[in-house]
């Protein structure tokens, strides 16, 4: 069976998110059903993330906590697809934090540069000498930091390779 008929059993989309998250072996599931777009599956998958709270975190620790629920897919599409989830759903539980970006956009950029960041530094087979450095990130970041509001002060962004290292 699919992912697909394998919802379409359960019900419901909410119904089908509520088991899922009973269950918690959705984290293998979704590497899958991400590269689909059934409908079932993108309504059960959005049900699954308004299940996570991210309220009060800052976006490394939320990203950090959203990604206990899922295994990373290595294809980049699908990781394009859940960090655009993490994004809205981050948006969602701080609005008042979001209101320091210009859109979810901008949470969805300093996501993917935390990823990068931690697969750059974590990777055994990345050089010592060519891992990324605070300097790196922070250029990294320049390119988006006027127009969608992210600092890019080596002191104010310091914090996000402390807590990855």
């Amino acid at each position: 069976m699919s992912p697909g008929v394998d919802i379409d059993y359960l019900g419901t989309p909410r119904l089908a998110s509520s088991c899922l998250v009973f269950v918690s072996a959705c984290s293998l599931m979704w590497a899958e059903a991400l590269q689909g777009y059934h409908r079932t599956i993108v309504l059960t998958f959005r049900y699954f993330c308004e299940e996570i709270d991210l309220s009060g975190l800052q976006v490394d620790l939320a990203l950090r906590k959203f990604q206990c629920h899922f295994r990373m897919p290595g294809e980049a599409q699908k990781i394009e697809r859940l960090m655009e989830a993490f994004a809205d759903r981050y948006c969602e539980c701080n609005p008042d934090q979001v209101k320091n970006f210009k859109s979810s956009d901008t949470v969805f950029l300093l996501a993917f540069a935390i990823i990068m960041l931690n697969t750059d530094l974590h990777n055994p087979s990345v050089k010592a000498e060519r891992k990324m450095k605070l300097d790196d990130f922070v250029k990294n970041l320049r390119g988006m930091s006027i127009e969608n509001g992210i600092s890019t002060r080596v002191a104010e962004l310091s914090w996000c390779l402390s807590t990855i290292l």
